[in-house]
């Protein structure tokens, strides 16, 4: 989980607000709204994903902070799972309706 929140720079899985209820002995992770946060300035053109990628992922503050050390080790597994393949499945399960053109793209098209 704190991989995943740091590959989707997920900033807000702190002791204030884990969001990771256990259900039927599950763990569930809910609430990803501070995810992916460049979408919050998308409208006006100044989403840079690039901008987004550059820092380093603050773990300090996450829930997980304990498993930090594994961090490495976790990265080599999980990120060559994480392929072109993989990233089209799950945005393919958006609504086309819920996406928005990147600024760029809609520039560009004018």
């Amino acid at each position: 989980m704190l991989w995943l929140d740091a590959y989707v720079a997920n900033v807000d899985r702190t002791w204030r607000n884990p969001n990771l209820p256990m259900w039927h002995g599950r763990l569930w992770a809910i609430d990803h709204g501070a995810a992916l946060y460049f979408h919050d300035s998308w409208p006006n053109g100044v989403g840079s994903t690039a901008r987004f990628a550059a820092p380093p992922y603050d773990v300090s503050q996450h829930v997980l902070v304990a498993y930090a050390s594994a961090m490495g080790e976790t990265h080599e597994a999980m990120s060559a799972q994480v392929d072109d393949d993989l990233l089209s499945s799950v945005v393919d399960l958006v609504p086309a309706d819920w996406i928005e053109p990147a600024p760029a793209s809609t520039a560009s098209r004018r």
